[in-house]
């Protein structure tokens, strides 16, 4: 389902986005995994208010969500059960932990309170998570699990480390601003896609092709956070890393070059998810990703 031109006119960020996309392509896992953070919350009441407030509409939650859910479909043609989805929800929280963790690099000029808090929810939730798969009862389960929690810390670290080289660049390359975005987003939705794979017991060609599909989506979807980031605020720190975005937008070129580039990306992808077995869910999720980027274009 393509989302109608209303409801885009209320978005401005990638999560509100996501959050809409849910209610149009998997409605029931956002109340199912919202359920660990609840848990959460009520095991640390300090940050519950924070937690509630703002934990479930983020896109570094909504993300692994979407993505597990729709892979998922795409190679079995049905959705996860309810067993699978709270299983696999430690790697939505994981995610979720992150975000916020890059949130709280962001936030240089923000207040200590702020930051303590959120330094405070990325330590509780990344526990919780890693407690949920060691209490799995599913012995293959809890392995595979524990084992793509660990692949994923290790390439959030390598693509933070890419992130550091790049941010010392002092001239803007577009070659050297897509090899580290395609790492970005990419370390969450190649990971839920692959442990979509892992759970569903595809053949093993369509690994590849949906690690394929989650490098290329995820490049989309970094790219455009960047430049919704120029459009709402500019840079979050006056030494975050340069983006094609904020590029064009320095040097007085128009923003429409970077609009192309991401929905050329957002076709690759689609092509990409054509050839999985049961690809209209996925494909709706980029239809919808494409209108949102088509709508605002048009004001580039």
């Amino acid at each position: 389902m393509v989302i109608d031109s209303p409801f885009l006119s209320v978005m401005s960020s990638l999560s509100d986005l996501l959050r809409v996309a849910a209610r149009e392509t998997s409605p029931h896992i956002l109340p199912e995994c919202s359920l660990h953070i609840q848990q959460i919350a009520r095991e640390h009441p300090a940050i519950s208010e924070l937690l509630l407030s703002q934990a479930q509409s983020r896109a570094s939650y909504l993300m692994p969500q979407l993505f597990l859910e729709l892979g998922y479909s795409a190679v079995v043609g049905s959705n996860m059960d309810a067993a699978q989805r709270s299983a696999t929800a430690p790697f939505a929280m994981l995610c979720l932990s992150c975000g916020i963790a890059d949130d709280l690099i962001d936030s240089a000029n923000g207040g200590f309170t702020d930051r303590m808090g959120l330094g405070c929810m990325a330590l509780a939730i990344a526990a919780a998570a890693w407690s949920i798969v060691a209490q799995d009862s599913d012995c293959t389960r809890r392995t595979l699990l524990g084992e793509v929690l660990s692949a994923f810390v290790a390439d959030g670290i390598n693509t933070a480390y890419r992130e550091m080289q790049y941010a010392k660049t002092i001239s803007f390359s577009l070659d050297a601003y897509l090899e580290v975005s395609s790492h970005k987003a990419a370390v969450y939705t190649e990971h839920s896609l692959l442990i979509a794979h892992a759970i569903s017991g595809a053949a093993a060609p369509l690994r590849h092709t949906l690690s394929d599909l989650g490098r290329s989506t995820g490049l989309a979807l970094q790219m455009l956070d960047d430049l919704l980031d120029v459009d709402a605020d500019g840079r979050e720190a006056p030494d975050a890393p340069l983006t094609y975005a904020l590029f064009l937008r320095s040097t007085g070129q128009p923003l429409s070059a970077a609009y192309d580039l991401i929905d050329e990306t957002i076709e690759r992808s689609k092509r990409i998810a054509d050839s999985l077995p049961h690809p209209t869910r996925l494909i709706g999720l980029l239809d919808n990703l494409q209108s949102f980027l088509h709508y605002y274009g048009t004001f580039a």
